[in-house]
C-alpha cells in the first residue's frame, strides 16, 4: 500500500511537475481524503503492531504522519528504482527495532 501511494506520487509529479500539483492538491476534499489515508495508514500500525511485526514505541498516528511525509519525497525522485528504495527504508522505519543484548 505503501508503495503505491508512493508511486502516485511520483508519477503525478512526473506527469504534471510539482508546483501544478501542489496547486491542484491544496482543497478541502483533498485534505479530507490525506486525512483518511492518515487513518488507514494509522489502522495499518495498529494492526501490525499488535502482531508484533511493527514498532509499538511510538504512537500510531505519528508513524502513520512519518510514512505520509517520507514518501511525499517520491515526488522529487528520479526513477521508479529510486522511490521503491524510499519505500523499503521507510518500512524499515515501521519495524520493531532489534532487542538489544543486555550482556
Amino acid at each position: 500500500m505503501l508503495e503505491a501511494y508512493a508511486l502516485m506520487q511520483h508519477s503525478v509529479a512526473a506527469a504534471h511537475g510539482t508546483e501544478l500539483t501542489a496547486l491542484l492538491h491544496g482543497g478541502a476534499h483533498v485534505q479530507h481524503a490525506h486525512d483518511q489515508l492518515r487513518d488507514f495508514i494509522q489502522d495499518l500500525v495498529i494492526e501490525g503492531a499488535a502482531a508484533g511485526e511493527l514498532r509499538d514505541d511510538v504512537a500510531p498516528d505519528e508513524l502513520a504522519t512519518f510514512c505520509l511525509h517520507a514518501l511525499s519525497a517520491a515526488a522529487a525522485l528520479p526513477s521508479v528504482a529510486a522511490v521503491r528504495r524510499l519505500v523499503t527504508v521507510t518500512l524499515a522505519g515501521l519495524r520493531t527495532p532489534p532487542r538489544r543484548s543486555t550482556s
